[in-house]
């Protein structure tokens, strides 16, 4: 697991959240906004995996980005063995950060198939995040949460975008996460666009 705080791959993210976060005045006298990248499919929490980077998101304050350098072609499977870290900081994930994607076909999949009793990704607490280019299957409960049940003025404005929630790498076979795609728990004014939704028990 790196963290990058001047190099061009972290300058092009800078770039691509300011055009994601108008609100977000991305000035060189402002904080340095921290990279962490997933460079394994492993699920044992060390550097470089998801669990790892999930973790230092949220213990980072503000703004951080997760993108995706996984050696090798093709599509890379990352399968949790229990619930990955509830996310609890804004950050954006960047499936489509991981070579050799394009759009309509993401190369990063989450497969729930050994997790047990668990969500795909979960957000609680802070609104503003962003998910782009990722497969979320067969995840016994939710694909994506995005709950703020606690905060008495919830903002939301998060945006799930070119994602594949319920299916396999290539959108033609349903695989289903336990309940629904996508759950929202007070959580207002979000934004969902280009994604492929299928398999799920309920709505959503």
């Amino acid at each position: 697991m790196h963290r990058k705080k001047s190099t061009r791959r972290h300058a092009r993210s800078t770039r691509r959240a300011a055009r994601r976060f108008g609100k977000f005045e991305m000035l060189e006298d402002r904080r340095l906004l921290a990279n962490f990248v997933v460079t394994n499919t492993n699920d044992d929490g060390g550097e470089g995996s998801l669990r790892f980077a999930i973790r230092q998101a949220n213990e980072n304050p503000g703004l951080d980005f997760i993108d995706f350098n996984i050696p090798g072609s093709g599509v890379h499977t990352i399968r949790p063995t229990r619930l990955l870290p509830t996310i609890t900081d804004q950050v954006i994930i960047s499936g489509d950060s991981q070579p050799g994607y394009e759009p309509g076909k993401p190369l990063i999949e989450l497969d729930g198939s050994l997790a047990g009793s668990a969500h795909g990704l979960e957000f609680r607490g802070r609104g503003g995040n962003w998910v782009e280019g990722l497969i979320i299957h067969s995840f016994s409960d939710i694909g994506i949460v995005l709950a703020e049940p606690d905060n008495p003025s919830p903002t939301g404005g998060t945006t799930i975008i070119g994602n594949f929630i319920g299916t396999d790498a290539t959108g033609m076979l349903a695989k289903g996460n336990g309940r629904a795609g996508i759950h929202l728990v007070r959580s207002p004014n979000n934004r969902f666009e280009q994604n492929l939704i299928s398999g799920k028990h309920d709505s959503g």
